[in-house]
């Protein structure tokens, strides 16, 4: 009941701390729906620019709205809240809650990603109209959904260290995990690819996004059993490893 709350306590404050985040995140999409409403007969006359710019900006717009998220998630886990004064004593009540190392980080990252969730979640009508009126396929962005959950686990997880690690913890260990994550990401994809193929794809599906360059982006991957496995044995070993630095005894002496 005590992680519960904490969860409870943790979403309610994340929430009412974070609304510019919440408006923030919705914009991109809304933009790119602006893009992408045209009556039929201006389709019709400019059918050819139009799904290019349709495509692209669909793309943009989630690929946006995931850093929004996944900068929120790294936000939310700041023990100064938005709109505070800076230079005030940071204050958390949870400090002196009755309540494990353990349990308090599954609370916390429990609590964040909830917040988080609903995040990502009050805007996914829009980004659901901006999808279906972009030419490009469906199975791309259940692709970028996946991997914005999948960043927002990882997200909620260092954000929830960063509240329960001592204060000694080396500062910068989430950016320079944050930026191996990534590498690692990357070397996950070139295992599982054919680099000539994937490096040759990459910038055309970037700069001109359509069928044919996802198309062609998605084929350049040989094994995607390995890449799934890969990239899942990573998620669950940084999962671990923010777990044990927040907990261990060690940490706290």
């Amino acid at each position: 009941m005590r992680q519960l709350a904490l969860v409870r306590y943790r979403l309610l404050t994340t929430i009412r701390s974070g609304t510019p985040i919440f408006v923030a995140a919705v914009i991109p999409p809304l933009i790119a729906l602006l893009i992408e409403t045209r009556s039929e007969r201006q389709f019709l006359l400019e059918a050819d620019v139009r799904l290019t710019w349709n495509a692209g900006a669909a793309f943009v717009a989630w690929l946006l709205h995931a850093l929004i998220v996944v900068g929120a998630a790294q936000a939310f886990g700041s023990r100064k809240p938005f709109g505070t004064d800076s230079t005030a004593p940071s204050s958390d009540l949870m400090d002196s809650a009755p309540i494990g190392p353990r349990s308090k980080f599954f609370g916390e990252a429990s609590g964040i990603l909830c917040a988080t969730f609903m995040l990502h979640l009050c805007c996914l009508p829009v980004l659901a109209a901006v999808a279906a009126l972009s030419p490009l396929p469906t199975r791309l962005f259940l692709v970028l959904e996946a991997g914005i959950l999948v960043l927002m686990i990882v997200g909620s997880t260092v954000a929830a260290w960063k509240l329960v690690a001592p204060a000694s913890s080396s500062r910068t260990r989430g950016l320079r995990s944050g930026l191996l994550f990534y590498a690692l990401s990357i070397s996950a994809f070139l295992v599982s690819a054919g680099r000539e193929e994937f490096f040759g794809s990459i910038p055309r599906f970037m700069f001109f996004p359509s069928k044919r360059s996802w198309a062609a982006l998605s084929g350049a991957i040989d094994n995607p059993v390995l890449l799934v496995v890969w990239l899942t044995v990573l998620v669950v070993s940084y999962m671990a490893y923010f777990f044990i630095s927040a907990t261990r005894p060690t940490s706290r002496t």
